[in-house]
């Protein structure tokens, strides 16, 4: 059987102009009812979904990265990773049951800078070596743990399964052939996993999910249908199973231009523009073609439903998430001090203040410094305030003349810089009538 809850999704548009909206799908009802829900989700930051976890949500932008819950709107920005120049890589998000950590692993390709036509450029071919960094959620930064002698500059899904997250990697560009290797979430080891006998130069897998529970990948070979593959037992390459085989369909509603990259993505590789998402409560199976289209397949009668909903962005990126008000349990800090900087409308510095606070959480840190500032202030006079702050773990307002705005951490420097300068055990709050 599959998920007696259901799957559910999250998609997010791929334009630009639309602000990268996530938009919510609910299959729960679908086998009963015959109703999927399909809700367009608070508008979050313009960031980009990344990798779902636990009913939590990896995203970035430009220079960070966060975790978040799309239906609390509670966010955490994780500590920066300095960036290589040239680099591309990818980046996936996971939780271990055993240890009951979450963790962040990013992979980072550097490529060789060369001139052409007088400016710096990046070269297209090579790729100079991989760097490997992984943060545990709660720590304070990244920890870089090697080398990475696999291929993943191609954006593929991952599958975790068994406290494991599992890629296809590519030796080269001149062979289809794919590599199954996994990331140990718990011993940060990577290593190759089997694939059966049958994946020879004509049939390869082309992508994995998880399915019922169990390592699945999607197989090609020349005849355009796709096989889904079970790996049983995990880690027994005989416990490979081909669970079942899909025919070539072309969904109605793709576009010519859609049509023309669907045929040479064929060329190339047979059905390569078909995903498996999941498998249905009444055993259908839910496909995406080009991240255009979601259809529903029959396997018992071989045929396809194509599914459409109002609101359905054109071109999206669709992740399997498991809808929840889940967060994370971050541990306590043992040193933990707060900073804050007070400043007139137009930026010129009025104060700035410090304090030891000890054992206790972030969240705890950002309410105390917001607590020290509002009694300042109450103090002085002043009734209209505007509070940044850069934890988006902690969004409060209670009085009709405060409002709250989020800014980023290098926009806050001072008050970091403040933070720092806390004696360690001194509870006294400390005040400074000059800028630092």
């Amino acid at each position: 059987m599959a998920d007696k809850d259901g799957p559910s999704f999250i998609f997010q548009s791929n334009r630009p102009s639309s602000s990268y909206q996530l938009f919510f799908i609910d299959f729960s009802d679908f086998h009963s009812q015959g109703k999927v829900m399909f809700k367009k989700l608070p508008d979050l930051m313009s960031i980009y979904l990344v990798d779902s976890c636990n009913g939590l949500l990896c995203m970035r932008d430009a220079r960070w990265i966060y975790i978040c819950n799309p239906f609390t709107r509670v966010y955490l920005q994780l500590p920066k990773l300095v960036n290589y120049p040239a680099q591309v890589g990818h980046i996936a998000f996971g939780f271990h049951q055993t240890t009951k950590q979450y963790k962040v692993i990013q992979v980072a390709y550097l490529r060789q800078l060369v001139l052409l036509g007088g400016r710096i450029d990046v070269a297209t071919s090579t790729l100079v070596q991989s760097q490997v960094h992984v943060l545990t959620i709660g720590d304070p930064s990244w920890r870089h743990i090697g080398t990475l002698p696999y291929d993943l500059t191609r954006p593929m899904p991952k599958a975790l399964v068994n406290g494991r997250l599992h890629w296809l990697s590519k030796p080269n560009n001149d062979t289809t052939a794919s590599i199954l290797i996994s990331f140990d979430l718990e011993t940060e080891q990577f290593q190759e996993v089997s694939k059966p006998d049958c994946c020879g130069s004509n049939r390869c897998f082309h992508h994995l999910m998880v399915l019922r529970g169990f390592l699945s990948a999607g197989a090609y070979h020349d005849n355009d249908e796709l096989e889904v593959w079970v790996m049983k037992e995990y880690g027994i390459k005989e416990s490979w199973i081909k669970e079942f085989t899909i025919g070539n369909h072309l969904p109605p509603t793709l576009q010519q231009n859609d049509l023309l990259h669907f045929n040479m993505a064929k060329a190339r590789f047979p059905n390569s523009s078909v995903r498996v998402l999941c498998i249905l409560r009444n055993d259908e199976i839910l496909l995406e073609y080009l991240n255009r289209v979601v259809v529903v397949f029959d396997p018992r009668h071989g045929t396809f439903k194509e599914l459409t909903f109002d609101a359905m962005p054109h071109r999206y990126k669709i992740v399997v998430h498991v809808g929840s008000l889940n967060w994370i349990h971050i541990p306590s800090s043992e040193h933990a001090k707060s900073g804050g900087v007070i400043r007139y409308g137009k930026g010129n510095w009025v104060l700035g203040c410090n304090r030891f606070l000890g054992k206790c959480s972030v969240a705890v840190v950002e309410l105390w410094g917001i607590l020290d500032g509002l009694l300042i202030l109450q103090k002085q006079g002043y009734n209209e305030v505007a509070i940044h702050f850069d934890n988006l773990e902690n969004i409060l307002a209670e009085e009709e003349k405060q409002s709250l705005r989020y800014v980023l951490r290098e926009a806050n420097k001072i008050a970091d810089a403040l933070a720092k300068m806390t004696l360690t055990n001194d509870e006294v709050l400390h005040m400074f009538d000059d800028l630092l």
